[in-house]
C-alpha cells in the first residue's frame, strides 16, 4: 500500500515536470516568434519611413522646379497684357509671341540661325555671329564682336566695335565663300572723342570702297561686293574714335 502511494506520487511529480517543461518551452517558442515578428515590423517601419522621406524629397524638388503663374502684367508704350507672366525659380518669364505683341512686331524664327527675330527675318546671316577677326592692328586697340553699341540714337548688339588710338585695321577671313556685305557704319556715342575719320574696305588688297565718318552726322549704310574675296580688311585713318560696324548681313 505504501509502495503504491509512493509510485503514484512519483508519477504525479514526473507528469507535472513534463507539463511544466512543455509550458516553458511553448512560452519560450512563443516569445521567440514575437521577437522575430517585432524585428520584421521594425524593419518594415524603417523601410516605410525611408520611402516617405524620399517622396518628401521628390515633392520638394518638384515644387522647387515647378512653373507658377504670376500676377504681374506686361506693358509697353501703353499696351498692357495680362496673365502672360510665369515664375520659375524666382525669375519672371513671358512667351516670345507675347513680347512680339507688345512691340507690335511679329516674332519670326529662323531655322538656319536658330534665332527668333522681331519684325522681319534678315536676308542672309549676321556676319558677326559667324566670323571673327583673326587680326587687329592698332596701338592698344582691339575688336569686340557683338557688344552693346549705339549709333544715331539707336541701340545695336550685332556687329564689330573697333577701339583704337591711331590709324589701324582689322582683318577677317571670308575664304571666298560670300558675295555681298551690307551694314551700318559710324562712331559710337560712347566714344569720348568723336573725330572725322576715313574708313576703307579692302578685299585681297584691292580697295572696295571708302567712307568718311563726319562728326555729328548720321551713320552710313555700307554695301560691298565681296565675290571671291578671301582676306577682308577694314582700315581706319584718324585718331581716337570708337568705330562701330553694325547689323552686318553677309550673303
Amino acid at each position: 500500500m505504501k509502495f503504491k502511494k509512493t509510485f503514484f506520487a512519483v508519477a504525479a511529480a514526473l507528469l507535472l515536470a513534463i507539463l511544466t517543461g512543455q509550458t516553458a518551452a511553448e512560452a519560450k517558442t512563443s516569445e521567440t516568434a514575437q521577437q522575430k515578428e517585432i524585428r520584421i515590423l521594425k524593419a518594415e517601419n524603417k523601410k516605410l519611413k525611408k520611402q516617405n522621406k524620399d517622396k518628401d524629397s521628390e515633392l520638394r524638388k518638384y515644387k522647387a522646379h515647378a512653373v507658377q503663374s504670376d500676377s504681374a502684367k506686361l506693358g509697353y508704350q501703353g499696351n498692357i497684357i495680362e496673365n502672360q507672366v510665369i515664375s520659375y525659380k524666382g525669375i519672371k518669364y513671358a512667351p516670345i509671341t507675347t513680347i512680339g505683341e507688345l512691340l507690335n512686331s511679329k516674332a519670326l524664327f529662323s531655322k538656319s540661325s536658330n534665332t527668333f527675330y522681331f519684325g522681319t527675318l534678315p536676308d542672309g546671316t549676321y556676319m558677326s555671329d559667324v566670323l571673327k577677326p583673326y587680326y587687329e592692328d592698332a596701338k592698344g586697340g582691339r575688336v569686340s564682336s557683338n557688344p552693346a553699341m549705339k549709333l544715331g540714337g539707336v541701340q545695336y548688339n550685332k556687329g564689330y566695335q573697333y577701339k583704337y588710338h591711331v590709324d589701324g585695321f582689322y582683318a577677317i577671313n571670308l575664304d571666298g565663300k560670300y558675295k555681298q556685305i551690307t551694314g551700318i557704319l559710324g562712331a559710337d556715342e560712347k566714344s569720348r572723342y568723336v573725330n572725322n575719320v576715313t574708313v576703307k574696305f579692302y578685299g585681297d588688297g584691292k580697295l572696295l570702297s571708302t567712307y568718311e565718318i563726319i562728326r555729328g552726322e548720321l551713320p552710313l549704310h555700307v554695301d560691298l561686293d565681296v565675290t571671291q574675296v578671301k582676306n577682308f580688311k577694314v582700315t581706319v585713318e584718324g585718331p581716337n574714335t570708337l568705330l562701330d560696324f553694325v547689323n552686318i548681313i553677309i550673303k
